[in-house]
């Protein structure tokens, strides 16, 4: 399922905030989203770990040095190719979800 979020300045009974970026979580996972989606700039994050696996499964995407350790790889979209990987990377994370 696609998720909204909660902003800093939720208040009970306010709808959840989908302009920022998309949670993808899988149903029933106890470990909340998979994959989040930022469509204004096409860059996505998933919850998965950079190694050798995914550089050779999708060669555009990057790993990332600061944030959450669960959510280190992105790529961003700008094509078929990188399209492709994203999805590849995204069936990654949610089977490992």
């Amino acid at each position: 399922g696609v998720h909204g979020i909660k902003r800093k300045t939720w208040q009970e009974g306010d709808p959840l905030d989908y302009t920022g970026y998309l949670r993808l979580r899988r149903k029933g996972s106890q470990y909340g989203g998979f994959v989040y989606a930022f469509p204004s700039t096409g860059v996505i994050n998933f919850r998965l770990q950079y190694g050798d696996k995914i550089a050779q499964l999708a060669p555009d995407a990057y790993p990332l040095t600061k944030g959450n350790d669960q959510y280190r790889v992105n790529i961003q979209i700008h094509d078929e190719s990188t399209l492709r990987q994203a999805l590849a990377l995204a069936e990654l994370a949610h089977d490992a979800t």
